[in-house]
């Protein structure tokens, strides 16, 4: 009776400690953030994570292996990152140093007015590629709070 309570114990602990931060949702385990997030030097998001940054800002000086979005917020990559994933902002700027390389993708898409805008990075190019998207008029639909 003693070792059941112990396992009762232990399985209420080990799951109030875990839950709402790793979710399995399709083969990757998602993370999700509701502040700031900081990927210091040294720190790694593996290839199996996805992080999701809901809101606040992103600062990336460590690995990305796996997938960071960032909802409506910026993400700032330091020279001394390391992109082998993805990183997509949202709603939000990309801020990426001239001289930056790696093996990874980096997407920023932002609607203004009736345009979207993708920035794709493309590595084997080692170029900035711009493209400006515009919705027909048709396609957008505005919603009005009353």
């Amino acid at each position: 009776m003693h070792s059941l309570k112990i396992l009762c114990v232990l399985s209420v602990l080990i799951s109030a400690l875990t839950a709402g931060t790793v979710i399995n949702e399709e083969n990757m385990f998602v993370e999700q953030v509701y502040k700031d997030y900081e990927l210091a030097p040294g720190d790694t998001i593996q290839p199996r994570i996805h992080v999701k940054v809901f809101v606040g800002n992103a600062r990336i000086s460590g690995v990305v292996q796996g997938l960071l979005t960032v909802y409506a917020g910026d993400i700032f990559i330091d020279s001394l990152a390391v992109i082998e994933g993805a990183v997509r902002s949202f709603g939000g700027e990309v801020h990426c140093p001239k001289n930056f390389s790696g093996n990874g993708e980096i997407v920023s898409s932002n609607l203004k007015g009736r345009s979207a805008r993708d920035f794709f990075w493309k590595p084997q190019e080692n170029i900035l590629e711009n493209i400006e998207l515009k919705q027909e008029k048709k396609n957008v639909f505005h919603f009005y709070a009353r």
